[in-house]
């Protein structure tokens, strides 16, 4: 997996192709596994999604509910 420009891209070393899993509309940040496998990014907006076995986007956990949109900010000021 990589990010470029903000968006996701997963890279196959065997057949050397590569294919974008976003799109422009939303902006990664971050990007994280686990252990187990488990494959999450973020956005500046707060909202972490999970990238599932079938490389399907869902929303994971959003700070937005809970702290707005001022999360964002409060990042950009530290």
């Amino acid at each position: 997996m990589v990010i470029s420009n903000g968006m996701l891209y997963l890279h196959n070393l065997t057949n050397k192709v590569t294919r974008q899993l976003t799109k422009s509309n939303l902006y990664i940040t971050s990007l994280c596994s686990t252990k187990s496998g488990k494959l999450y990014f973020g956005t500046p907006e707060g909202i972490i999604y999970l990238v599932n076995e079938k490389y399907q986007i869902t929303p994971f956990l959003d700070f937005t509910k809970s702290f707005e949109k001022k999360i964002g900010i409060a990042l950009k000021k530290h």
